[in-house]
């Protein structure tokens, strides 16, 4: 009969098998990607919470030193005023 001529013809060809063998290792590392962009999106909130509080002590260390700053200039103000 037919069948073994039938059968080589729904076999998928050797340049067929290896392009799905090519997507199928392309679409791994594009999900560890996603994987690792799932993870950096969840750290945004954390990592937010973190650059303000770095933004509030360079403004206050900032604060700090404008007035030590003021307090310097008054004193030596002062002092050659004497």
């Amino acid at each position: 009969m037919f069948a073994p001529e039938h059968l080589k013809s729904l076999a998928p060809s050797s340049a067929c098998a290896a392009s799905a063998q090519r997507q199928t290792d392309a679409a791994e590392p594009r999900m560890q990607y996603e994987d690792l962009g799932q993870e950096r999106e969840e750290d945004w909130p954390r990592n937010l919470h973190s650059l303000q509080e770095w933004i509030c002590e360079l403004l206050i260390r900032n604060q700090e030193l404008r007035m030590s700053l003021l307090e310097s200039a008054h004193n030596r103000k002062s002092a050659e005023t004497d």
